[in-house]
C-alpha cells in the first residue's frame, strides 16, 4: 500500500513510558490503560505504532500491550538511542547496535516496519555514514524494512538527502508551525516518494488549552489561539477537529500521529479526524521558533 495515497491515523506512545507533554496533568499512562489504548486502536483500523527507546519504558508497554492486541495488526516503528556525540565512533554504534537489540527484545518481535535514527544530527556528524550502513544492513536481513529519520527542520532535511536516501522522514507541523510546507520541504519529500510521518500535531495539547491557561512562556501565542478557538466555535466543530483536519487536507502527509492518555482521547481523535471539515487556516502560521520548537521551552521533557 502506497502510504501517500492514503492518510491514516498513527498512535505515538511517549506518554506509555514517561510523563511528557505541556498539557499533560495526568502523568505517564497505567499499564491498564496503555493495553486498552492498543486493544481499541487494533480494532479501529489504527496500524502505525510510534515509539522510541528513549520513550522511558515504552517499548516494554508495548510488549506487554501487544500481548493482548497481536503485533502483526501493527506497523511498529521505533528509533535510534540519541548519540547526541561530534562523531559516531565505534563506541557510539556499538551503542546503537545493542540498543536495537534491547528494542526488539523489549517489543518482543524479530523485525519492525522501520527504524528511524532519532537524533538526525547522529547521521550529519562524522562516521554518520556507518551509522547508515548498520541500517542498511537490518533492511538487507529484514530486521527492518524501511530507514527512517526524525527531523525538525528544512536544513537538516535538505543535509539528509544530499547524502542518505530514507523511505521515512518524521517531522513537525500544526495549526502554528506551517514551516515545512511553506518552504516547500514536504512537496520535495513527496516527489521523492518518502513517507512523510507527522507529528506535534496538537503542539503537546497547546492547540486545544484554554487561552487563558497558556504559560508564561508562551504568553504571546494568545491572540492566535483565541482566534482559532473562535473560529472553531463559529464553524461548528472543535479545537481538536480544527488541528487534525488541518494535518488531514496535507495531501504529501502519510501518516498523522496523535498520543492519548485515554481510550475517550483515542476515540474523539479517531472521530475528528474522519470528519471531512475544511477551514483556511492560512492565517495561523508563527514564524517564532521560540513559540512553536518546544525543544526551546523551559522544564518541558522532549
Amino acid at each position: 500500500m502506497n502510504l501517500l495515497k492514503q492518510q491514516k491515523l498513527g498512535l505515538g506512545t511517549v506518554q506509555f513510558g514517561l510523563n511528557y507533554g505541556a498539557t499533560n496533568e495526568s502523568g505517564q499512562l497505567t499499564l491498564q490503560d496503555a493495553i486498552a489504548i492498543i486493544q481499541y486502536a487494533g480494532q479501529n483500523n489504527i496500524s502505525v505504532i510510534d515509539t522510541a527507546s528513549a520513550y522511558g519504558t515504552s517499548e516494554q508497554v508495548l510488549g506487554t500491550c501487544f500481548k493482548s492486541a497481536p503485533a502483526d495488526c501493527f506497523s511498529v516503528f521505533t528509533k535510534t538511542i540519541p548519540l547526541r556525540t561530534e562523531k559516531v565512533d565505534a563506541s557510539g554504534l556499538l551503542s546503537i547496535v545493542t540498543g536495537f537489540e534491547s528494542s526488539l527484545k523489549n517489543l518482543e518481535l524479530e523485525s519492525i516496519e522501520c527504524l528511524l535514527v532519532h537524533h538526525a544530527e547522529d547521521l550529519l556528524v562524522p562516521g554518520g555514514d556507518q551509522l547508515y550502513k548498520q541500517l542498511e544492513k537490518w533492511r538487507e536481513q529484514g530486521r527492518i524494512k524501511k530507514i527512517g529519520v526524525s527531523v525538525y527542520d528544512k536544513e537538516q532535511i535538505d543535509l539528509l538527502l544530499s547524502r542518505y536516501d530514507f523511505q521515512v522522514m518524521q517531522l513537525p507541523i500544526n495549526i502554528f508551525d506551517q514551516r515545512l510546507i511553506h518552504n516547500g520541504s514536504l512537496a520535495k519529500l513527496a516527489k521523492k516518494n518518502i513517507e512523510i510521518h507527522a507529528r506535534s500535531l496538537l503542539l503537546q495539547g497547546i492547540l486545544l488549552l484554554d487561552p487563558q491557561k497558556l504559560p508564561a512562556h508562551l504568553h504571546s501565542l494568545k491572540p492566535k489561539l483565541t482566534e482559532l478557538h473562535m473560529l472553531a466555535k463559529n464553524t461548528g466543530i472543535t479545537p481538536l477537529c480544527a488541528a487534525l483536519s488541518f494535518v488531514k487536507q496535507i495531501s504529501e502527509i502519510a501518516v498523522a500521529l496523535v498520543g492519548v492518555l485515554s481510550v475517550n482521547d483515542l476515540k474523539e481523535c479517531l472521530n475528528a479526524y474522519n470528519n471531512n471539515y475544511k477551514i483556511d487556516i492560512s492565517s495561523f502560521s508563527i514564524s517564532d521558533i521560540d513559540l512553536i520548537d518546544p525543544r526551546r521551552w523551559p522544564l518541558i521533557q522532549r
